[in-house]
Order: C-alpha cells, then sequence, then structure tokens
C-alpha cells in the first residue's frame, strides 16, 4: 500500500517547481530519518500503527539537525548571558526560573516556526520599535520582549533612502550589552542565510484493499492533501486513512491497527471525503457523523465532510478518505514538562 502511494506522490512532485522533495517510506522501528537532507523537503510514508511514536520521530529529526544544534548552541549563549545582565540590573530575582520559562518559549517558537522565527521582531524573544524622523530616517529600538520585560537593548538609525537588513546596524545602548547584541546579529544573520527544509510524516492506513479503491479517487486525495496540509510548516505530521461506507455506515469507523493512545494522536481539524454522496440522504449523513466518531478522540464540532463527484468513478458503496493532524509536540501550543511536552 505504502509503495503505491509513494508512488502516486512522486508522480504528483514532477509537476510540482520549487525546492527538491523526496519520498521515502519508513517502518516503525526504522531510524533511516535521522538528518536533514540539505537543500530538499522530505516526505516520510509510514503505517498508521507508528503514530504512538509520532513526538518520538519529530523529536528525533530536531535533535539530530547540525543546523539545529548550531543554533540552540548560540541561543543558550544568548539567554545566559541575558540572564547574568538581568539579575545585574535586578529586572529579575530568579535566573533558573527565567532561564526556563523563555527555553521553553525559544521551543515553542521553533518546533512552530524554525529557528528564524526565534529573532524575528514581534514574533519571538524581540520587539522593534520604530520612529520617523522628518528629514533624516527611522529611529529603531530594538528590545527584550518576554514575561512581562520590555528592556531595550540597542538603537538604529534607517535614513530614508536605505532599507534595513535583519538586525544588522544596531549598537548596543551601553558597553554591557555589547556582546549580547553582537550575538543577536551574528546568531540573526547566520539564520537569515540558511534553507531550512521542510519535514512531513504522513501516517497511512486502508480498510479495504488499496486495489479496489480508484486511483482517480486516491490521486484527487494525494493532491488535496500536498496542497493544503504538506509543507506548510517546517515539520508536519498527518493521517491518511482510507476506505468504503460500508465500514462506518455498518459500524463505527476503526482502523485495524489503531487503537487507544494511537488514537489519542489525532487532533483537529477532521476531514472526511467522499467519493460521491450520491444515494446518501441526511438521515445517513447524520448516522455516518454519529458512527465515525471515536470515543478515544476530542472531536469538537471542528471536523468537515466533502465531497469528490467524478463521473468516471462507478463503486458502490462510495469510498472515503479520512485524514487529520496527528500531534507530534512540536505545536506552537505545547509546553515541555520534565522532558515531555503537552497540550495546553
Amino acid at each position: 500500500m505504502l509503495e503505491k502511494i509513494k508512488t502516486l506522490i512522486e508522480a504528483k512532485l514532477l509537476h510540482k517547481s520549487g525546492v527538491p522533495t523526496s519520498v521515502e517510506i519508513i517502518g516503525e522501528n526504522t531510524v533511516a530519518f535521522d538528518t536533514f537532507s540539505a537543500g530538499e523537503n522530505r516526505i516520510f510514508l509510514c503505517p498508521i500503527s507508528g503514530v504512538v511514536s509520532a513526538p518520538f520521530n519529530a523529536r528525533r529529526l530536531n535533535q539530530s539537525n547540525t543546523e539545529s544544534i548550531e543554533f540552540n548552541q548560540q541561543i543558550s549563549q544568548i539567554v545566559k548571558l541575558l540572564e547574568q545582565w538581568l539579575i545585574k540590573n535586578k529586572s529579575i530575582s530568579d535566573g533558573d526560573f527565567w532561564n526556563y520559562n523563555i527555553s521553553n518559549k525559544i521551543a515553542q517558537i521553533t518546533s512552530f516556526r524554525g529557528s528564524s522565527g526565534v529573532l524575528t521582531p514581534g514574533n519571538g524573544i524581540i520587539g522593534l520599535e520604530s520612529e520617523l524622523i522628518p528629514a533624516k530616517g527611522y529611529d529603531e529600538c530594538l528590545f527584550l520582549t518576554f514575561d512581562g520585560l520590555n528592556v531595550p537593548l540597542a538603537k538604529r538609525m534607517i535614513v530614508l533612502t536605505e532599507s534595513a537588513n535583519g538586525l544588522n546596524g544596531f549598537e548596543a545602548i551601553s558597553s554591557d550589552l555589547s556582546e549580547i547584541v553582537d550575538l543577536l546579529i551574528s546568531t540573526s544573520n547566520a539564520i537569515r542565510g540558511k534553507k531550512y527544509d521542510r519535514i512531513s510524516f504522513l501516517y497511512v492506513d486502508s480498510l479495504v484493499d488499496i486495489e479496489d479503491i480508484p486511483e482517480d479517487f486516491i490521486n484527487h486525495i494525494i493532491k488535496h492533501v500536498m496542497d493544503s496540509v504538506i509543507g506548510k510548516s517546517r515539520l508536519h505530521s498527518q493521517c491518511l486513512i482510507f476506505g468504503d461506507l460500508d465500514f462506518i455506515l455498518a459500524a463505527r469507523f476503526e482502523s485495524k491497527e489503531i487503537q487507544g493512545l494511537e488514537n489519542q494522536r489525532f487532533m483537529p481539524p477532521f476531514e472526511l471525503i467522499l467519493s460521491s454522496t450520491n444515494g446518501l440522504t441526511k438521515e445517513s449523513l447524520v448516522e455516518l457523523q454519529n458512527n465515525i466518531q471515536h470515543d478515544e478522540i476530542c472531536w469538537g464540532n471542528r471536523w468537515y465532510i466533502s465531497e469528490y463527484e467524478d463521473t468516471h468513478i462507478d463503486c458502490e458503496p462510495p469510498m472515503f478518505a479520512f485524514t487529520a493532524p496527528i500531534w507530534d509536540g512540536n505545536w506552537s501550543s505545547s509546553r515541555e514538562i520534565s522532558g515531555e511536552q503537552i497540550i495546553t
């Protein structure tokens, strides 16, 4: 099954421009994805039973990325120097607690937006204020903004005929901030000069023989997932389950390979795509909605039924594809506690 999905995805990728993307199949216990490929996006196809390991897979990729290791070392040095400076100036009293909190914040930003998000003014741990000085340009001030602090660090003047280039041109407002500001500028420039690849894990299953599903329908689903999901964030995990409506109109929707903890990895928004709604009444769609819900999945109201109509597809009963994000500990709304990340 995974081989067929891989072949169809690769066929779609032939018609897409931009950064090259490779498609690889990995097993539940495979460790062949330990490093990022420079200048190439990657899609990993996994059996649906592997969703229980999604946080581990994502963490392994982050920890094994050489660029991330270098970035973490630089950011750790900046945080350490900031902590020392803030304590010296009595801006904070508990350096360990502050260090812990800002390190968690940086980890959340990095996991969702990548390294570039941390030192982007307004989105990370620093802020920027700009004031127009007539006939001169823009007087800008760089701030540390975290945990209620709004501490000025550096200033620069952008003349009217020039444009800002990252954090270049900022000068520390005092000599004891020079090392910190220099590190902020050099780290920001290093991040801006690198290309960060996008990694997608696609956990796949089929409740029927994949050969019984019309290829046009599978192609439609693959295109939909690739266009709307894959590549939209630096690291993302998604499930994709195929089947026919007999499975969920007759009984509760249940993949043959997942249960319990794995089901809890499913996160909204949920989407059910039907090959056709021909012959389905409003009452049967309500029954479908009731049957598809798992006790272990926090469905709420964030799920959708959409339709793919193709007169070339003649199959009874209609086929479906279910897709939803898989929680992998890399969302901006997650927080790390004692080495594990949870949704807050």
